[in-house]
């Protein structure tokens, strides 16, 4: 379950403003806002209400109250193997829930050679996988794929 900073980031970039806006319709200072959405900053009550008028959403949103609750992702061990091939190998992606979950890896990893993603993009990435799993459970899907990585680049090892 994302934090109530991590729901404030996630709304905003859903509405496609940036934090500099937010702040200003919020009445808030633009580093206040980015340490709120970071988690390193608390809030009081009036600011949370401002931050949700802005967004046009709920408090009880932003607070993670009344959200839909998000379908549990099984992760078993062939489930984390699949998703790292996925990920590491250069193939067409289908709808399933393994296939969005590598698209969502695909966006926060580096790809080789390529240009840099929009951080907008990479973070709402981030965000979506972090609703899905907790940081053991990412950590453990990122090494199978830098695992596959090394595997695919040096092929018999």
């Amino acid at each position: 379950m994302l934090n109530i900073g991590q729901n404030i980031a996630s709304e905003r970039l859903k509405k496609g403003i940036t934090q500099a806006q937010l702040a200003r319709a919020a009445g808030v200072s633009q580093p206040n806002l980015s340490a709120i959405e970071k988690g390193r900053r608390d809030m009081t009550i009036a600011t949370l209400r401002r931050i949700s008028a802005a967004l046009g959403v709920s408090a009880a949103r932003l607070l993670g109250e009344g959200a839909p609750v998000t379908r549990v992702f099984a992760l078993t061990r062939p489930r984390i193997e699949r998703i790292a091939r996925l990920v590491a190998r250069p193939v067409a992606l289908g709808d399933g829930e393994e296939d969005r979950v590598a698209r969502l890896f695909r966006q926060i990893l580096p790809a080789p050679g390529a240009k840099r993603r929009p951080a907008k993009k990479t973070l709402r990435s981030w965000l979506e996988l972090r609703a899905l799993f907790d940081q053991n459970q990412i950590r453990s899907i990122l090494a199978r794929i830098r695992d596959e990585q090394q595997r695919t680049l040096n092929p018999g090892t």
